[in-house]
């Protein structure tokens, strides 16, 4: 591909240069030739679809580009490693000072959590007396 010297295309200028077409999409070195965005976009699929057929339909519907199935069970599985390693790079720090945490809190008061839309009611006690 023919770019001028400040990266735009061009065919009327003097200055050009050649670029190989990795290094101006900046897929250079990067796995399966994709950007991150379009690894991205397929592992999203790979992960939603019930299967990786059904995310092949979905990417030729949605996506620029056509994606075979066994590109987007690789693609998925890397960006799940990829994501699965960063997560215990993260997690070692806190794993190593667990012992550091204190078993009580500091402060008093009432935690209140909510699962799924259900709510626990504190300020009412049940039949037992309890709260």
């Amino acid at each position: 591909m023919k770019v001028q010297r400040d990266g735009t295309e061009g065919t009327a200028y003097r200055n050009r240069e050649i670029l190989p077409l990795d290094d101006y999409l900046q897929i250079t070195g990067l796995p399966f030739k994709m950007s991150p965005e379009m690894m991205a976009e397929t592992a999203f699929f790979g992960v939603h679809e019930s299967s990786f057929a059904s995310a092949e339909q979905m990417t030729r519907k949605y996506l620029p580009a056509r994606i075979s199935d066994s590109l987007i069970r690789d693609v998925t599985e890397y960006a799940g490693r990829k994501t699965f390693e960063e997560d215990n790079h993260r997690a070692c720090p806190i794993d190593q000072n667990l012992d550091k945490i204190p078993d009580k809190p500091d402060k008093k008061g009432i935690l209140y959590i909510m699962v799924d839309g259900a709510a626990i009611n504190t300020r009412l006690k049940d039949e037992q007396g309890s709260t």
